[in-house]
């Protein structure tokens, strides 16, 4: 047993002991007695023997209570006390768990006893009126905080936020959050790098919501979202809504079920399922859509490997882009039905490849320029089983080149589909096209399959 300090001293009643009390015997009721009525007074909690004290930060991981002491991890299997915020350091008194199984094996199991000191060093109170944060304030430290639907938050140029790994700075009501190209607005992780931190949540943030001139390890709209300008992101989740962005730049770009419009934007990867995209005069260097649309229109993709992926049903417009990465692929799955024209692909290495495409219609890629005149490397690019539409093809870059010669009509068009060359094995091993760059430039120089 194990009481607290502080205990106050309750007096037994006069008849609680027996006549050998009285004569400096044991008495068989006045110790339970004492016990029960330190228990019911709150003072004494019973704690098994068993039992051990570890201290470390509450963290999460794979839906489990997570914590790290003496170089040991643990997993918080029940608690018997409130539990603190994740992020907070704390010291709990725990037992080994009695628990038959471990959802996250993620080290020893323990049952929580008591909370002995909690230390919570960021804010988590929600915002509820009118509130200011300005440079002199930070770095602000937050863990969960949401800013309420009546509420408005005002972040200043020059001010820094930090949001813990377990936190989030939920935006219900509106924010304004406007630096300026000198001092911009900071949303940071608690690593030296920024990253690490809980996301900036715009979830249906009300009208007068801006964004701009500002920086954030981690962006979530969900429902009808602001514009935002100037936004430099490593990630923007967008659910179940949709955002304008422009003249910005994203590390990565995903959608559910939402509409994204990018303008004048540096976009790493990008993609969707159930999405809209329009993306214009950006920067990309893999786009991926499932059961998606997308309208991309003079944008470009660069980097050492890009790709356009298509699956389920999906589609879109594909006009005056321009394919630079030193290896691009183009794969089409099951009913995905594309169309590029004017694009100019001048990657030195170009795959068009078919995946458990379950369409005969034509994919339609007229006047593209393919770095060539020659017919027959034009076709090495198209991989067998791909019903792809090539003719006519411009003669040179798209910036007003002229098409080819030939034009055949929709019935010749349809004689004249590129059969293309044969399927890589390294295609075949590596579905997700995560190959050597060696591989695929062989895939290129495949000889054409004949017409």
């Amino acid at each position: 047993m194990r009481c607290n300090s502080s205990v106050p001293a309750v007096p037994l009643p006069l008849n609680a002991g027996s006549r050998r009390e009285k004569r400096g015997a044991p008495s068989r009721l006045g110790v339970p007695l004492l016990l029960a009525t330190l228990l019911a007074a709150g003072s004494c909690q019973l704690l098994p023997f068993d039992s051990f004290t570890i201290s470390g930060r509450l963290e999460s991981g794979f839906g489990c209570t997570l914590l790290s002491s003496g170089g040991r991890n643990y997993e918080l299997v029940s608690w018997h006390a409130t539990v603190p915020p994740l992020g907070s350091f704390v010291t709990l008194r725990v037992r080994n768990s009695r628990s038959a199984a471990s959802v996250c094996m993620a080290g020893r199991m323990v049952d929580v006893l008591r909370v002995v000191r909690v230390v919570t060093d960021f804010r988590t109170t929600p915002v509820t009126g009118s509130e200011t944060w300005t440079p002199d304030q930070g770095p602000i430290v937050l863990g969960k905080v949401e800013v309420v639907p009546t509420a408005t938050l005002t972040i200043l140029p020059g001010t820094t936020v930090r949001i813990v790994g377990y936190g989030e700075l939920r935006v219900r009501g509106t924010l304004q959050m406007v630096g300026t190209p000198a001092e911009s607005v900071r949303i940071t992780g608690p690593s030296a790098d920024g990253q690490g931190g809980g996301p900036l949540v715009l979830d249906a943030a009300r009208e007068g919501t801006r964004v701009a001139f500002a920086s954030v390890a981690a962006l979530s709209v969900l429902g009808p979202g602001p514009g935002l300008e100037h936004l430099s992101a490593s990630g923007i989740m967008v659910v179940e809504g949709s955002v304008t962005i422009r003249n910005s730049v994203a590390r990565f770009v995903s959608a559910y079920n939402a509409t994204v419009t990018a303008d004048s934007v540096d976009l790493g990867l990008v993609d969707g399922i159930y999405g809209e995209f329009e993306l214009a005069r950006s920067t990309l260097s893999g786009l991926t859509l499932s059961y998606s649309h997308a309208s991309v229109q003079e944008c470009r993709f660069t980097g050492a490997r890009s790709y356009v992926l298509f699956h389920g049903q999906s589609g879109g417009t594909f006009e005056r882009n321009s394919f630079l990465a030193e290896e691009t692929e183009v794969v089409l799955r099951h009913l995905s039905n594309p169309s590029f024209h004017n694009n100019d692909f001048l990657s030195p290495s170009t795959q068009v490849v078919c995946e458990s495409y379950q369409l005969t219609t034509c994919i339609g890629m007229e006047q593209n320029w393919w770095g060539t005149t020659d017919e027959s490397q034009i076709t090495a690019h198209f991989t067998a089983g791909c019903p792809v539409c090539y003719v006519p093809w411009l003669t040179g870059p798209s910036g007003g080149a002229a098409p080819s010669p030939f034009v055949p009509s929709r019935s010749q068009r349809a004689g004249r589909l590129s059969r293309g060359a044969p399927l890589p094995s390294s295609r075949l091993a590596d579905p997700y096209g995560l190959r050597s760059s060696t591989s695929l430039r062989a895939s290129v120089s495949v000889p054409a399959a004949a017409r």
